[in-house]
């Protein structure tokens, strides 16, 4: 690897945003998924989080940039949880004034109104197809508070597969299974001066939310993915791993797959929305005022302009940190600091809210989603006790971090042993001159689904 500053390696196709610490020992596996990615044709640009661990046919943690006039799209590298994403709600109450028994309360009543778990539905919101559809396509929900989508081509619900179309109405304000939940924190300050701007204060109660597109997505990506497939086959486009497809972006079911996927996109985003809302009512019955600071997505194909140049940035398991003053900041109270990026660790450790630099225009204005496993799914299973998951969880302590099930059998993939150490990664964010950190968030409850 060759350096070209602190925290910013390159090879012969890629550029990693890592210290030597995470760089020595970054699975070969990414490597060579990253030289499987940058065969595309007219690659622009290729990048590596410091979060990037093997996925399936392309790295979590992977920046992938074409010029608009010779673009191409791959549902691989954007992902099946479309518009998967992370959001922060505020209160204005301190965490040490919740005690146990009411934080357990608040998260069983949350419970109840959010369904956990893979292939759960929500039957307490019951949609007319005329606002589901109007949801489908509304760039306009949370615009003040959230990523701002530039749409590459203008929507077509008949690009919806049907299973995903009849399943999503049904999904709306679910929290789905796997890496995904809800987790009331305590926030620390790290930089007073924009702390200030964006309303934080030490000791302050938050609750961040992980979620996706659910079924709805899902099912457009595995969908596209097919026939992606069949379309290479036909025009004789080779790939070097049979589950990365890609086309280029003028190409009709190239088209379907983008009008498709940002439907996805901002059902991933209401579905948040529902959520949120949920839970805001719920800290609202126990007093407590509660707003969202921030909805930052990730997993997802945007178009962007840099230089006064139109590009196609895809960023899976990825997500935007824009500095201040950009132009598609959506809301003038974060135009003087950069907008907020939100870091999850695990549920055992950190997780930090940060803010864009216009140092990072070198990785497109991206940063990573998160801490990253360091463990697959399977091994965690395998190779992690239900001893070591408790103790790390502090269980039966005063400062226990409160869970939402009996058997963590249910989640040992999701023990913080899976995970890279988030201070690790976030020390890398920061050399890489990435984003910058402006709080620290440590965890009180966690709401989990089960797989």
């Amino acid at each position: 690897m060759k350096k070209i500053r602190d925290g910013v390696y390159t090879n012969d196709y890629a550029i990693f945003f890592m210290t030597e610490e995470i760089l020595k020992d970054l699975d070969e596996g990414v490597l060579q998924q990253a030289k499987n990615a940058s065969q595309i044709p007219n690659v622009e640009f290729l990048g590596y989080t410091p979060d990037a661990h093997i996925g399936k046919g392309t790295s979590i943690g992977t920046i992938i940039v074409w010029d608009m006039s010779k673009a191409w799209i791959s549902p691989t590298i954007v992902g099946v949880d479309i518009g998967c994403g992370m959001r922060l709600i505020l209160t204005k109450s301190y965490a040490d004034d919740i005690d146990k028994n009411l934080l357990k309360k608040m998260m069983s009543e949350i419970e109840d109104l959010i369904p956990t778990g893979v292939g759960k539905k929500n039957k307490k919101i019951s949609l007319p197809y005329s606002k589901y559809e109007e949801y489908l396509q509304n760039t306009e929900i949370d615009k003040d508070i959230s990523d701002k989508m530039v749409l590459i081509h203008e929507f077509d619900l008949d690009t919806i597969p049907d299973e995903a179309y009849e399943i999503g109405k049904e999904q709306f304000a679910t929290l789905g299974g796997g890496n995904h939940f809800i987790e009331f924190q305590k926030l620390h300050v790290i930089d007073d001066k924009v702390a200030k701007e964006w309303g934080l204060f030490e000791g302050q109660l938050v609750v961040m939310i992980h979620s996706g597109s659910r079924r709805f997505g899902a099912v457009i990506g595995d969908y596209y993915q097919r026939k992606f497939k069949d379309v290479m086959k036909s025009k004789g486009i080779t790939t070097p791993d049979p589950q990365l497809t890609f086309l280029p972006i003028d190409n009709k079911v190239a088209k379907d797959y983008i009008k498709a996927m940002q439907s996805a996109a901002i059902y991933a985003k209401v579905n948040r929305h529902y959520m949120s809302n949920f839970i805001i009512s719920v800290l609202d019955e126990h007093g407590i005022d509660a707003w969202v600071l921030y909805d930052v997505a990730h997993n997802i194909a945007y178009m962007e302009k840099f230089a006064n140049r139109e590009k196609l940035v895809i960023r899976k398991g990825a997500t935007r940190a824009l500095p201040q003053n950009h132009y598609l900041i959506p809301n003038p109270k974060f135009l003087k600091t950069g907008h907020p990026v939100i870091l999850p660790g695990s549920m055992g450790s950190s997780s930090y809210l940060m803010r864009g630099i216009e140092d990072n225009i070198i990785s497109y204005h991206t940063v990573n989603h998160g801490a990253g496993r360091v463990l697959s799914r399977n091994k965690a299973k395998k190779t992690i006790s239900v001893e070591e998951f408790s103790k790390a969880l502090r269980q039966g302590q005063e400062n226990e971090i409160l869970i939402n099930t009996k058997n963590l059998k249910d989640f040992l993939d999701e023990s913080p042993q899976s995970y890279k150490d988030i201070d690790t990664v976030i020390n890398s964010v920061i050399t890489s001159k990435l984003a910058m950190p402006v709080a620290k968030m440590t965890p009180l409850g966690v709401i989990k689904g089960k797989d």
